[in-house]
């Protein structure tokens, strides 16, 4: 984990913001205004009649409070007293139940917006009668910035020429747009990849931003700068910003956006050091009116952030087939027990046919696999041979499986995977085989209890399948989605839970394991560690509890920074912690408020509890605080520092526990909830 500037969170502004806007005090407020049938927080109005008339007349609408007489009933009466009211006569209203809270605070005072101040004049603290002058007095500089890379070029063909804007040159652009806004001075910005310098001896006033054509001239050594090191130095009038190489190849033509660190460091120094200006305690750029002059001292910045060894595992003896992450399992579960997709499939016919026959077989010999998975009506027979073997077989894919069992036959020691899923959940009465393999796909198992928890009503049903199957196959493997794929990123609290469910594969002699896990969105609800646990659980799937806790910490230490990893495992062992409190289930379909509770109903009035969310409100806050400042700062190089900060692993995981308040908390309930987490309550 690479260390970085500690500036600002992007995406806890939209939460922040929310907090501090300006209004009436009281949390406990009324839930829903009398006539707001819609349930839209505005103006009572027509939209509001048309709902309780639709509502009236039997259609399937969602409604607040219809019954606006308070007589038990939904009838016209109610549709007349709204009208009446939308026309402007006196009607008698409800005041319906008002909106609680656990804590039961007096009162709520929310902060308000702080306004953005003007622009500082910070002229006295240039003179430009000494140093390298950037900008004269009349607004004029004899100075150009020099870097590698230019805009990005649409007309490109290649995806190359496409990404030519290097994080060396917004850098570039960066230190551009803030002199121009501190002095209204436009310093000319050069792309040294299409103009290099041709005698860069006779250089004079240039700012040169990363590697260019002068490296060698000023004798930069790259290997110098690990990491995030930097380097802001003075050759003469030049001035010569340098920090760790991007290099970009048509394999990775945007570079490696984490070895950017380095450059962007180096700006952001000479800035504040400098320019006299930080984005991220000064909301507005200020003015030098009377031009800019620098006097450089060499600075050099070496970053010794060590980067902590990933724990392997002691003992590798996990399974004979094991894949995790993005495994394909589309082409796993893909239906291909058919002659002829779109119309019913009789088995006894293929059975019966050699050419129908030989058409399957050379299907299921070629993938290896004869899949059924199919819950659409057309793929099924109801003759009278499906049914007789229907009802020796025991299921009503008995003449599915008899034709499994004579391909399996032919096949000879060639494996046979099948799957078990929908229509094949559950096996046939006799033997398929030996050399069958049966992937099982359960997508709706309980993800709160391990699969040897006997007092789980849904994983004990599914042990019970295992056992049957065990019977008449001779492999068994499992395809389990680990990720709350419905919700994602959300917290899923189940990393405990796959410890266990490994080493009850294991203790049950699985043959393959296949770890569905989401990997597009890497870093999102600790997706790296996730595939790193899921590695060395495959690895070693007995591997204790004591064992497994080290993996975590290790992974967390490696991918989101030794000194986040003690923050962040409290976080998940929180999460943990909620998510058991009391026995119930939920998988991978459950809302987030099913999973991870935070609204309640407290003697028939919806409430939020709160302990839970501030706490890990803090822990966030201790690992990737937010800095309002320069979330609001709209200066370019503010922009680019927060899309930076906001772009790092730990602002990527720190993603799943505020889309978790966005969706357990009702949208006009909001503002007070949040303001009563983020402690802005006075």
């Amino acid at each position: 984990m690479k260390k970085s500037i500690k500036l600002a969170s992007f995406i806890a502004a939209a939460m922040a913001t929310v907090c501090a806007l300006t209004v009436a005090t009281g949390a406990a407020r009324e839930r829903y205004k009398w006539g707001d049938v819609n349930g839209s927080g505005g103006d009572v109005d027509t939209a509001d009649i048309v709902r309780l008339m639709k509502h009236v007349a039997g259609a399937d609408v969602v409604t607040f409070h219809p019954d606006l007489n308070g007589d038990g009933d939904v009838n016209t009466q109610d549709l007349v007293r709204l009208m009446k009211y939308i026309a402007g006569n006196e009607v008698e209203t409800i005041k319906f139940e008002t909106l609680g809270e656990t804590e039961n605070p007096a009162g709520e005072e929310y902060t308000p917006v702080t306004p953005v101040p003007a622009a500082e004049d910070i002229s006295d603290k240039f003179d430009i009668s000494e140093g390298l002058v950037l900008v004269n007095a009349k607004r004029k500089s004899d100075y150009t910035i020099v870097c590698q890379g230019a805009a990005n070029q649409v007309s490109g063909t290649t995806i190359r020429d496409f990404a030519q804007a290097t994080h060396e040159y917004e850098a570039a652009v960066a230190l551009q747009d803030t002199i121009k806004d501190m002095t209204g001075c436009g310093i000319r910005l050069v792309n040294d990849l299409k103009n290099p310098a041709k005698n860069p001896s006779t250089d004079d006033k240039v700012i040169v931003i990363g590697s260019t054509s002068r490296d060698e001239l000023y004798g930069i050594d790259y290997t110098q700068y690990v990491g995030d090191s930097f380097s802001v130095k003075a050759y003469g009038n030049n001035i010569v910003l340098s920090a760790a190489l991007n290099p970009r190849t048509d394999e990775n033509p945007y570079q490696d956006y984490d070895t950017a660190d380095g450059i962007w460091n180096a700006v952001y120094y000479f800035v504040k050091e400098y320019l006299h200006y930080d984005p991220a305690v000064t909301m507005t750029t200020p003015k030098a009116t009377k031009g800019i002059s620098v006097s450089i001292n060499d600075y050099m910045y070496t970053d010794e952030t060590k980067v902590p060894a990933l724990k392997e595992t002691s003992n590798k003896d996990g399974f004979d087939v094991s894949e995790y992450g993005n495994i394909g399992y589309n082409d796993l579960t893909r239906h291909n027990a058919y002659t002829e997709k779109s119309s019913p499939t009789c088995y006894t016919k293929i059975l019966k046919s050699k050419s129908d026959y030989n058409t399957i077989f050379k299907k299921a010999k070629n993938r290896g696999q004869l899949i059924f998975n199919s819950i659409e009506s057309c793929y099924f027979c109801d003759c009278a041979d499906c049914k007789k073997a229907a009802e020796e077989e025991g299921t009503e894919m008995g003449a599915f499986y008899k034709l499994v069992r004579k391909i399996a036959s032919d096949l000879g020691d060639t494996k046979l995977r099948i799957l078990a899923a929908n229509h094949t959940y559950n096996p046939p009465k006799t033997s398929l085989g030996d050399n069958v393999e049966v992937l099982i796909y359960n997508p709706k198992l309980c993800s709160a209890h391990s699969l040897g928890d006997a007092k789980c009503p849904v994983n004990s049903e599914f042990t019970k399948v295992v056992e049957s199957w065990k019977s008449v196959c001779g492999m068994i493997s499992v395809l389990d989605f680990t990720s709350d794929y419905y919700y994602f990123p959300i917290t899923f609290p189940n990393l405990y839970t796959m410890r266990e469910n490994l080493a009850w594969y294991k203790a049950n002699g699985f043959y393959g394991v296949y770890l569905q896990i989401d990997t597009t969105q890497a870093c999102l609800e600790f997706a790296d560690l996730r595939l790193y646990l899921a590695r060395v659980l495959l690895e070693n799937p007995s591997m204790s509890a004591e064992e497994y806790s080290e993996h975590i910490n290790s992974g967390l230490a490696y991918y989101y920074g030794a000194e986040n990893a003690e923050a962040l495992r409290q976080y998940i062992d929180l999460a943990d912690e909620l998510a058991h409190d009391g026995y119930y289930c939920f998988n991978i379909y459950s809302e987030p408020n099913d999973v991870l509770p935070m609204e309640e109903v407290v003697d028939g009035v919806v409430s939020y509890d709160t302990v839970f969310p501030k706490k890990a409100y803090a822990l966030w806050e201790s690992v990737h605080p937010y800095n309002e400042t320069l979330a609001r700062n709209e200066s370019y190089l503010a922009r680019m520092l927060s899309s930076r900060y906001q772009s790092s692993p730990v602002s990527h995981a720190k993603t799943q526990y505020q889309e978790w308040m966005m969706s357990v908390v009702e949208m006009r309930d909001r503002s007070w909830v949040l303001n009563r987490i983020l402690g802005s309550n006075k």
